[in-house]
């Protein structure tokens, strides 16, 4: 008896083992997000792991919230906002819209290299810890980490300007450097990050 529960509970473990990941963790909520036509160039999902992946090619659509950012944004996975603990954007988006993902509860993000602009209050009131922004990005926008938990964040050499306040209130931010081609820093950008020591410029930078 104990020998066939044995053999049992092997073949299930192997059996297992040959799925994808993917399907281990079903997908609780899916939709459209782009900013192309009638939204389909983008589609996000997320999982019961609280996975949100956006994938496709193109632009992302702008959300809105109000100034004081008490109400927030109309994003199709607003009511999932305290379910989303990763971020993952596919190679192919090319733009990161304003308020995306702006209070959710969200502890890592990654980037493709695809992304050529991050929005307003892109990232603002999520749990992140560190971001590599990736090469391509020209511009993040006003408001864009505010009030996150960031550590560490590593700026881009395509990196051309940084709106206003788009690192307000960040206060696990130490240090920073500013690539050779930001022409641009926005007012307060780094407005009330109360454990900044240090803003390194880059070399060359005019």
């Amino acid at each position: 008896m104990k020998k066939r529960i044995f053999s049992f509970v092997l073949a299930v473990l192997m059996i297992a083992s040959l799925l994808p990941a993917a399907a281990l963790a079903a997908d609780v909520a899916s939709g459209t997000c782009g900013a192309e036509g009638d939204g389909s160039n983008l589609t996000w999902t997320l999982d019961s792991d609280g996975l949100l992946t956006i994938s496709g090619t193109g632009a992302m659509k702008d959300f809105t919230s109000d100034e004081s950012f008490m109400i927030f944004p109309e994003t199709p996975w607003n009511q999932h906002t305290n379910d989303i603990h990763k971020i993952v954007v596919s190679d192919g988006v090319t733009t990161i819209g304003n308020c995306a993902f702006l209070a959710c509860s969200a502890e890592s993000i990654l980037l493709p290299d695809s992304v050529e602009r991050i929005g307003d209050k892109a990232f603002g009131f999520t749990s992140i810890n560190e971001i590599i922004i990736p090469e391509g990005v020209k511009s993040i926008g006003e408001y864009v980490f505010s009030n996150c938990n960031l550590a560490n964040v590593t700026l881009p050499n395509s990196l051309e300007s940084i709106g206003e306040f788009a690192f307000f209130c960040c206060n696990s931010l130490q240090q920073l450097l500013i690539p050779a081609n930001v022409s641009y820093i926005g007012t307060l950008a780094f407005e009330a990050c109360g454990s900044l020591t240090g803003i390194w410029v880059t070399d060359g930078n005019s």
